[in-house]
């Protein structure tokens, strides 16, 4: 069950950008796409990196949540990039790639928004779980539209007992997403007054609030500048 892949906080199994990008490298439809593949293996293996280097920290029992935030927010960007880069649906073997990296995205976000909210940082955890959500609904997104494109191409179920696991799998990505978004909500409701946030502040939290799931370069933007106002 997908569900499951997020019983623990961390990676354990990170996919190798360098792997993707030997095996994506012939799937290139033009020079654009050349250029974006470029961009998004790059952007992968950076998020890759400082995630190690939180690893190497959190020995030396510093406070890494800052670090993985980064990275969380680093795989998003990267899994989009590739994303974009791809023919979605025509080849599993691509779309599961961009599925495990948004995977990654959604577990450092997870542990991100725990420790935050366990270290009494509300505005920073109403954030990260809303960051959370919009892993989650990447990953929905993405998993309808090969279902639907399998649909289409086949003209019937592709194959009854893979396409229901792949339903039951995008409602619990669905489920983990609403989950994450009223905790967002929550915090941002209970616990921030009770730190009497600044007016700008909390504006730049609920523009991250209302934004959809379609756009992640503008979401991340708007991220950046709300992690900026409550002095990340």
């Amino acid at each position: 069950m997908c569900q499951g892949e997020y019983g623990t906080f961390l990676p354990v199994d990170m996919q190798d950008p360098v792997e993707c990008a030997h095996h994506l490298r012939t799937r290139l439809k033009s020079y654009e796409d050349s250029k974006l593949y470029c961009m998004a293996i790059a952007t992968l293996e950076d998020a890759r990196s400082i995630k190690n280097l939180a690893d190497r920290l959190k020995a030396l029992e510093v406070d890494i949540s800052k670090i993985h935030l980064e990275g969380a927010l680093t795989f998003l960007k990267g899994a989009s990039l590739l994303e974009d880069c791809i023919i979605q649906g025509e080849q599993p073997r691509e779309t599961n790639y961009v599925l495990h990296y948004y995977r990654d995205a959604a577990r450092l976000f997870r542990y991100s928004a725990a420790t935050y909210e366990k270290n009494g940082k509300h505005e920073t955890a109403a954030l990260v779980y809303k960051c959370l959500e919009f892993a989650y609904m990447r990953i929905v997104h993405l998993l309808s539209t090969t279902l639907n494109k399998r649909s289409v191409i086949f003209e019937r179920s592709f194959e009854k007992k893979a396409d229901r696991k792949q339903l039951l799998c995008i409602g619990d990505h669905a489920r983990c997403a609403i989950n994450a978004g009223r905790r967002s909500l929550h915090i941002l409701e209970f616990g921030v007054p009770q730190q009497q946030g600044s007016q700008g502040c909390m504006s730049s939290i609920k523009r991250v609030i209302s934004c959809v799931h379609y756009d992640v370069g503008h979401f991340i933007h708007l991220v950046n500048l709300a992690l900026k106002d409550t002095g990340m």
